[in-house]
Parts: C-alpha cells; structure tokens; sequence
C-alpha cells in the first residue's frame, strides 16, 4: 500500500533511502537532513493550527523547566489529516535508513505531536523511550535550535537501565552538544540513545516542529503509558513566525 507524502520533495524521500544517508546514521545514530519539505506544506500545517487551542506543557525538573505547547494524536491528525499519512509513509524508509524494523505507535497521541514553542520555552534534555524519533522543522526560527548529544548515551550505560540514563543525563552537563538551527524543511531522526532537548527561545513568534515516534515491531512504547499531553490546560494561540 501507497501512502500520500506530497508533503516531502520527491528528492528528499530519494535522499532519506540512500545508502549514503544508512551509513551517516550508522556512524552516529542521528542524521540531519535539510529542504525536505514542501514550504507550502509547512504554511498549510501552521495555518491550521493557527487559533487553535493547544495543549500547554510546562514540566520543572533539576535539570531546568519544559515548556511549550503542542496538539497530538487523532485531534491533530483530524485538524492536518495528511500527518496521519506521513506518519505510517515514513517508517519503511526510517525502518531502512536506521536498520530497524520499526513500526508506528497504536498511541498515536504520542506517536504524532506538533510543538509550538514561544518565547521562555523550551525542551530539557532528555531521552525518548520509543526506538527511534523523527523531528521535522516547520518554520525558521533563531534560537531554539534542536540540541544533540551524540555521546550522551555509551552501550555501557544502557545495560544498567534506568540508572544508567540518569548518569548520562548527568553527563550532558560536561559535554558540547551539537545544534541544530531551526530551518525550515529540516528533518532530524535519531535513536533513543541519543539525548536531546530544546535551547531556550529568547525572540519573538514561536518555532513549530513535527514529532514522529516509532517503535520497534513487538515493543510500542504507545500501549498504556502516561503522557504530559493529557488532561492539561489549553491556550488558544495565533501563530506567529519569529
């Protein structure tokens, strides 16, 4: 079966296939590719939402505070249907480029998300608990650029578990990360090995993104799990491109 990705070039989806592409993420277990996106899409996914009411996440650990606003699941699938599309369209090529046989989320409140974060807001570092994570730039923006800390995570902190994500959280703190401007029509995929979070926005407008989780086949991550999307306050926002 076919599935609608007109939001994405034609070229971009050849890229996303390529041998080259596997070997970059094989090497570094994220890969950062840009121009994917059609910009009419990107206007027609912002349009959408533009007056709509959005979930407001704000969550303070030790490590700083989460803040941002999102719409999920089927309600966001239902306000941009092809979402729904790209999302199931996607993971073949994600399942070849990162050698995985990946699936999407039966939760699709937490397998499609689109973020709208303002000024103050932004991401904690943290790791996802679903295999493998595919962010999608849909506005320019300055500041709040996607951080990677492609070191965070050695094999040998992932075999004592949940402790040893604690310890590699830690870590973030001695090591650069790498920053990934916020460009229209970027695309970011990596792995839950990866930790990554969101620089604080300090200009005007917002940034918005598109979040994809996959799992792998037998382990979805969506099947009865908590998630920050749930039950909280809404804002009804104007969008605003800074």
């Amino acid at each position: 079966m076919s599935y609608d990705m007109k939001g994405f070039k034609p070229q971009a989806l050849d890229a996303l296939a390529s041998a080259d592409s596997a070997a970059a993420f094989a090497l570094s277990n994220y890969v950062i590719m840009r121009d994917v996106l059609d910009p009419e899409f990107c206007k027609t996914c912002a349009t959408a939402i533009d007056g709509a009411a959005l979930i407001k996440v704000e969550h303070a650990s030790r490590r700083g505070t989460t803040r941002f606003l999102t719409l999920n699941g089927e309600e966001l699938i239902g306000v941009i249907p092809s979402l729904g599309e790209i999302y199931v369209g996607l993971a073949p090529l994600v399942s070849k480029l990162t050698g995985l046989k990946l699936q999407p989320l039966s939760d699709l409140g937490i397998g499609v998300s689109l973020n709208y974060t303002q000024e103050q807001g932004a991401f904690v570092a943290h790791f996802d608990r679903n295999s493998v994570t595919v962010s999608l730039y849909l506005n320019d923006f300055k500041g709040g650029a996607l951080l990677l800390w492609p070191k965070s995570n050695p094999s040998i902190l992932t075999r004592i578990g949940r402790l040893g994500r604690v310890i590699a959280l830690w870590l973030t703190g001695l090591q650069k990360p790498v920053p990934v401007a916020a460009e229209q029509g970027t695309m970011v995929i990596f792995t839950d090995r990866m930790a990554h979070g969101v620089d604080t926005i300090t200009g005007s407008g917002g940034r918005l993104s598109v979040i994809l989780a996959y799992a792998k086949a037998g382990e979805d991550y969506g099947k009865d799990r908590p998630y920050y999307g749930r039950g909280q306050q809404r804002e009804i926002v104007a969008i605003r491109e800074g």
